[in-house]
């Protein structure tokens, strides 16, 4: 933490503890953690402001602000209206001083003198509302706003020479219909300063005030002041939104880690927090037909890659109508990102169980908490918040305003699974496992069947079968209830380890996960009519595989009417073979002249 953010945050927790409010100080220490630099000294705080006389003058006054807050916003909204000092008081507007007698006004005239001193604006401990913290971030923007000299006041505290880098929450997407402007247009604002801020030192204040992030008292909203990465929003219209942001804490990270893992120690490996959902580009920018495929890095996450990969092919070719036919899959950056914000959706919205709500989860710049000691810091846990969504809209949204996170950052596929467990309560996808005790990361951290059933079906069961087995009176196994959007063929089952079922293997959409050595990739056809049962002899299937390096899509002939015999154990048959024939038995699978993967 730099020295400007450990003074802002002490100077709000001041503000807060010494206004008693409780909850939204344990928030702020929650989503801004304490550290070494933190000052917790009153007197510190004051000294590093260069405030020690404006404090010692405080304390002389017959009402003296309760908050070394107070105490500086009070001095900037006094360099608008000069005061005439008199006596031990401080803040009178000139207007209101006559003469040496005025320092011997009635109460009830000194609190309505300061008032106007305020342009309208009430003194923060007279705020409406319930929670005091909640208003404080709003009047004080409006302050900043109507000053406009607030950036110059900031200086003693060397401000100018720290890097404006933002820390806070991305731009909410969805704006409440009760939201109110903290911003107000300076033609309406009277006794204003001529000077504007410039757009930077603007973004700067901004970046100051957004770490007090607020949380009411009633439960109706939760407020929340933010700056973007990408910010779309004027100065004269910065407002705040009613979009409820859930805590997500170490709690949380100990629930999660015992689901992923089995204990809580364990972090995600370098393969899983590097991995984010971004697409093949060529080198030299000519066209490149690979461009509609996510590149995997590492070993690891190849099942949630390979899962979004479908989805995004299934808005691809039928939804969108981005791609018709082969020579098409050289689609535009503009065109992948809005299938993958699509697809990112509907696998988070999918995985609700009973919930009306689906959680997105967002990293920050900063961590959000610290990790208990014998937890291993992952580099991705304790950067993530949660944004609320009530609505497919409101979440399609809200992915959309933050895509760059998913598609260029780093944890995406981290993120998208905190996504879908939290929407579908870390609780409901204990049940729906075989062992409740079961953790849903596999040996080598590789995907498991729950997991890909939770993607691809909204459901963490451990089984591909249709519906469910009972075993005995006790004991039932379940599988995949209802047909699936997109499919999956698995070589395990070739081996006889498995049972993929038809709502697998006769998917809605012509596109197929493989899971082949382990590994997770992609079958793919622009022919549904291959999806029913009674289908023609011959057909194309493409390949593609995110973690192969390929430098073409691989094109498959199948010919179910070949009625090909059953190969020698010492035959080199590529698995990709088996997988298909799961599907379509004795089935002929021409290469096209492109090496077979073995």
């Amino acid at each position: 933490m730099n020295n400007l953010e450990s003074i802002t945050a002490s100077l709000v927790r001041e503000y807060l503890h010494r206004h008693k409010c409780v909850q939204s100080l344990q928030q702020l220490d929650v989503e801004f953690p304490r550290d070494e630099s933190s000052i917790s000294n009153r007197s510190k705080l004051a000294s590093a402001l260069k405030m020690d006389g404006l404090m010692k003058v405080n304390k002389l006054k017959k009402q003296p602000y309760k908050s070394v807050l107070e105490v500086m916003v009070s001095n900037f909204v006094s360099k608008n209206n000069p005061p005439v000092i008199v006596g031990n008081d401080v803040g009178l507007p000139q207007q209101s001083v006559q003469n040496e007698d005025s320092t011997k006004l009635e109460p009830s005239q000194s609190e309505n003198t300061n008032k106007n001193n305020y342009h309208d604006t009430q003194h923060v401990d007279h705020l409406p509302g319930t929670n005091k913290s909640a208003n404080v971030s709003t009047w004080l923007h409006s302050e900043i706003n109507q000053t406009g000299d607030l950036w110059n006041d900031l200086k003693p505290f060397d401000v100018s020479q720290s890097k404006a880098t933002s820390h806070a929450r991305p731009y909410s997407a969805v704006q409440s219909t009760n939201k109110h402007q903290v911003y107000r247009e300076r033609s309406k604002t009277p006794n204003m300063s001529s000077r504007n801020m410039d757009e930077a030192n603007l973004n700067r204040v901004v970046d100051i005030l957004s770490l007090t992030d607020v949380t009411e008292d009633e439960p109706t909203t939760k407020g929340n002041i933010s700056s973007s990465q990408n910010w779309k929003t004027t100065k004269e219209n910065l407002l705040t939104h009613d979009t409820a942001l859930t805590s997500f804490d170490t709690s949380t990270v100990m629930d999660l880690r015992n689901l992923f893992f089995g204990q809580t120690k364990h972090g995600f490996s370098s393969e899983w927090v590097n991995q984010n959902f971004g697409f093949c580009n060529c080198a030299n920018g000519e066209p490149n037909e690979l461009r509609f495929g996510i590149v995997q890095n590492k070993g690891g996450p190849c099942g949630v890659l390979a899962a979004v990969q479908a989805v995004v092919l299934k808005h691809m070719l039928f939804i969108e109508n981005t791609v018709v036919c082969p020579g098409d899959l050289n689609v535009t950056d503009k065109q992948r990102t809005k299938c993958l914000v699509s697809a990112l959706a509907e696998i988070i919205w999918r995985s609700r169980s009973a919930q009306t709500t689906a959680y997105l989860a967002l990293m920050a710049q900063r961590k959000q908490f610290t990790l208990p000691m014998l937890c291993r810091s992952d580099g991705v846990s304790e950067y993530v918040f949660l944004q609320t969504c009530k609505s497919f809209e409101e979440l399609k949204l809200c992915i959309e305003q933050n895509i760059g996170i998913y598609e260029k950052g780093k944890g995406s596929c981290i993120l998208l699974l905190f996504s879908c467990i939290l929407s579908h309560g870390i609780k409901q996808v204990k049940q729906d496992m075989d062992e409740p005790t079961g953790h849903i990361m596999g040996v080598h951290n590789y995907c498991t069947q729950e997991m890909i059933n939770l993607l691809l079906v909204g459901t963490a069961t451990s089984n591909a079968f249709d519906n469910k087995i009972k075993l005995d009176a006790d004991n039932t196994l379940y599988g995949v209830s209802l047909q699936s959007d997109v499919g999956m063929l698995s070589l395990f089952e070739h081996y006889g380890s498995c049972t993929i079922g038809n709502n697998y293997k006769l998917p809605k959409y012509p596109i197929w996960l493989v899971c082949s050595e382990s590994h997770f990739s992609v079958l793919f056809s622009f022919d549904k009519t291959i999806c029913e049962k009674l289908i023609k002899k011959v057909f194309d299937l493409f390949y593609y595989d995110g973690l192969a390096n390929q430098d073409e899509v691989i094109r498959l002939t199948v010919n179910t009417n070949a009625n090909v015999c059953k190969h020698d154990d010492n035959d080199l048959i590529p698995p990709l073979d088996h997988c298909i024939r799961t599907k379509w038995p004795n089935a002929s699978v021409d290469w096209n002249d492109t090496d077979p993967i073995l």
